[in-house]
């Protein structure tokens, strides 16, 4: 006897299921540029102009300075290429201005490179001002993950402190915010400290999501499975997470 299945294969979920504010994928080589947006990057051996937004509202971010751009680069994370800003103080980023959104929260894939423990700051995702939503890493207490407000980080898929920032992301991580936006953003700047020299990010990153609005727990989840098993950190997930081993699907 033979089995017929019949109905439509679910695909694998992605942002592209939910509305999304800003979508930046290193792992997407059509996204990255090393110009203003005519000549892929070569991954080993460019450095990034411009980095496509794929949430559909068009807000790259681009680097005029050569001397200011990350590098694209190879089997940084999961063995898929990212944007690597080096593990020495740097005035690198990729910056958008006249944004005018709210990013309710963000979520991502990235790796800090630098120093144990931290010696100076370092800007991962800021903006133009200092409300809620800005994430650096700083040498206050030597193992400090700051962000404004002072709670609501998820470091692989498990509520965080800046306690405990410095062992969680000292390897490939996954984060995810759960705090509100206080204020309109006009600037966004990846990877630097609103543009403050010596400030930039320590380490590489492969992929940033924001959303409009507030997801609920479920929702948030999904975007960990979905980062989580695209970039080979599914060991990062706690044992009791829905997508530890399974993949999202719409």
């Amino acid at each position: 006897m033979s089995w017929i299945i019949t109905g439509e294969q679910k695909n694998n979920w992605t942002p592209a299921d939910i509305d999304t504010a800003l979508w930046l994928d290193a792992a997407d080589g059509a996204t990255v540029f090393s110009d203003a947006g005519t000549t892929q990057a070569v991954a080993g051996t460019s450095t990034v102009q411009q980095w496509n937004d794929k949430s559909g509202n068009g807000r790259h971010v681009s680097q005029s300075n050569s001397a200011e751009r990350p590098n694209y680069a190879n089997a940084q994370i999961g063995g898929k290429v990212a944007l690597d800003w080096g593990a020495s103080l740097n005035s690198k980023s990729l910056t958008r201005d006249s944004m005018s959104y709210f990013p309710a929260r963000y979520y991502g894939v990235a790796h800090y490179k630098g120093p144990n423990p931290f010696t100076a700051t370092s800007g991962f995702i800021t903006h133009n001002n200092s409300g809620s939503g800005d994430l650096i890493l700083t040498s206050n207490s030597g193992t400090n993950w700051a962000f404004i407000p002072l709670d609501g980080i998820f470091l692989n898929g498990s509520s965080s402190s800046s306690l405990v920032a410095l062992p969680a992301i000292a390897t490939p991580f996954i984060f995810s915010t759960n705090f509100p936006v206080s204020s309109t953003r006009t600037n966004i700047y990846i990877g630097n400290d609103r543009l403050i020299a010596d400030r930039g990010w320590l380490g590489c990153i492969g992929e940033i999501i924001a959303t409009p609005t507030a997801l609920a727990q479920f929702e948030r989840q999904k975007i960990e499975g979905y980062l989580a098993h695209k970039w080979g950190l599914t060991a990062n997930l706690p044992s009791d997470h829905p997508y530890k081993t399974a993949v999202p699907v719409p």
